[in-house]
């Protein structure tokens, strides 16, 4: 009898020990994971990585048979939130570049341009599917009292907008396209705050004092050495695929996200931009599948491609 008891109380002693022991083990794994989604959150928070956040929560979540995995992915939902509304400083009134992904580094750049009360003319150099326009579109967002103005269709109008609206902040997207004629007349606009201008049909002469002109270029050498030396020059790479689709995701958002991927995917595959994924989602409806967007996306490179050529 002594011997059952003495048996039955060593188990349950090192049963317990061995419990006690496991915790301990847990709680340490679980600060070591802290820590480490809390370094990989600091480091996506400084602009130094890109972190898929969505990708990793979605993995973990489908590896989650127990308990523990399911804590982990909600700690990864929790770090995800916590990376993108941590509070930066000079960003924390804006909020308006969350469709960008990545460029932490270059939407403080923006932010402070917007915000001093000096003249300051940015031009975001860069090829296509880097975020350029979505960076313009961010600008209008904070600033609605902006105008934007495609490069690659100049006329006049601009000029009626300008002497109209009389706007602080200008954005002019692809100023590479924009004719030589219009390049010079915003040079020149650009030294002195004024705009004269003298046409067949309407003489323009005003002045507008405290202009900021914010630009895009796909090609830089396409602009006079004058007009570049106005702005301050920032080049951005082009977007990896998965960035390329992740940014689709956001700017998409009243399409299915298995949809707009195949979407961003193929519009990348072709060389295309977000302008272009924004184009083709405006035309995609509820019953089309991916042979619908390779079709509209063929005929879209195979008509629009001949008649930019032919401007």
């Amino acid at each position: 009898m002594e011997t059952t008891v003495f048996s039955f109380g060593g188990g349950g002693l090192c049963g317990y020990l061995a419990a006690r022991a496991l915790r301990v083990i847990v709680r340490i794994a679980a600060v070591i994971i802290g820590a480490f989604i809390l370094g990989i959150a600091f480091l996506a928070y400084r602009g130094w990585i890109d972190v898929h956040w969505q990708t990793i929560e979605n993995q973990t979540q489908a590896m989650a048979y127990n308990a523990s995995a399911a804590v982990l992915a909600a700690i990864i939902r929790e770090m995800r939130f916590f990376s993108f509304t941590l509070s930066r400083p000079g960003s924390h009134k804006r909020g308006n570049f969350d469709s960008i992904e990545g460029y932490f580094d270059v939407k403080d750049i923006v932010e402070r341009a917007l915000e001093t009360e000096d003249s300051y003319n940015l031009l975001l150099v860069g090829p296509p599917a880097s975020s350029k326009t979505l960076f313009l579109l961010g600008i209008l967002d904070i600033r609605k009292d902006g105008a934007y103005f495609d490069g690659s269709n100049t006329t006049s109008r601009i000029l009626d907008v300008l002497e109209e609206k009389r706007p602080k902040i200008i954005c002019i997207d692809e100023l590479d396209k924009m004719s030589r004629q219009f390049q010079n007349q915003l040079l020149n606009f650009m030294e002195s705050g004024r705009v004269d201008v003298e046409q067949q049909r309407k003489q323009y002469h005003f002045e507008i004092k405290g202009v900021k002109v914010f630009a895009t270029a796909n090609e830089i050498s396409r602009l006079s050495k004058p007009l570049q030396s106005r702005f301050r020059k920032l080049f951005l790479p082009r977007y990896t695929e998965q960035q390329f689709i992740e940014v689709s995701v956001k700017v998409l958002k009243n399409l299915s996200e298995s949809m707009v991927r195949y979407i961003g995917f193929t519009v990348f595959k072709n060389g295309g931009d977000i302008r272009d994924v924004m184009s083709v989602g405006k035309l995609i409806k509820k019953s089309d599948g991916p042979e619908d967007v390779d079709r509209i996306i063929r005929t879209l490179m195979k008509y629009g491609t001949q008649g930019e050529d032919g401007k």
